[in-house]
């Protein structure tokens, strides 16, 4: 498999895109987004600057059960790394 190297360009255009589309979803949903981007928005700081993305009750070690069990139900992979 190739890898891609995305421009800086290509990923300030996919943040808009995540902003944009993070604004359509209901409070819950968002929360779950942001779970699930954060382990990554963290690797992007050095130190402990990111806590909690805004969102209550988030384990950082840990996604919540719900998105878990869809994640599995779907049975998503991350390829082409």
């Amino acid at each position: 498999m190739t890898q891609i190297e995305p421009s800086s360009d290509d990923a300030r255009d996919l943040l808009d895109k995540l902003k944009a589309f993070s604004a359509t979803l209901e409070p819950p949903q968002r929360a779950l987004l942001a779970a699930l981007l954060a382990p990554g928005v963290a690797l992007a700081y050095e130190g402990d600057e990111v806590v909690g993305f805004g969102m209550v009750d988030w384990i950082p070690d840990h996604l919540p059960r719900a998105l878990e069990r869809a994640v599995r139900e779907r049975n998503l992979h991350i390829s082409g790394w």
